[in-house]
């Protein structure tokens, strides 16, 4: 696992444990669960987030391209 500078390994390690729990201690749904998920074939795997940003609201900004409200053919 990556090191980050000025934060102790123990930290690091606990956040990193919010990414990859499904559920919370006390039985509840953990949102930050695979906010990324890689699809499509081995040729042309892309990343997709499993919500959306919101980058697009910005004015003059276009969706990112894991957004997964696009449509995986206009991608």
């Amino acid at each position: 696992m990556m090191r980050i500078p000025g934060l102790p390994d123990g930290r690091r390690d606990q956040g990193y444990e919010l990414l990859r729990c499904r559920q919370w201690p006390d039985g509840w749904r953990n949102r930050l669960y695979d906010p990324v998920r890689y699809v499509g074939e081995p040729e042309a795997v892309q990343r997709m987030r499993r919500v959306c940003c919101l980058r697009h609201r910005l004015p003059g900004v276009a969706a990112c391209s894991g957004c997964p409200n696009v449509k995986w053919v206009e991608r």
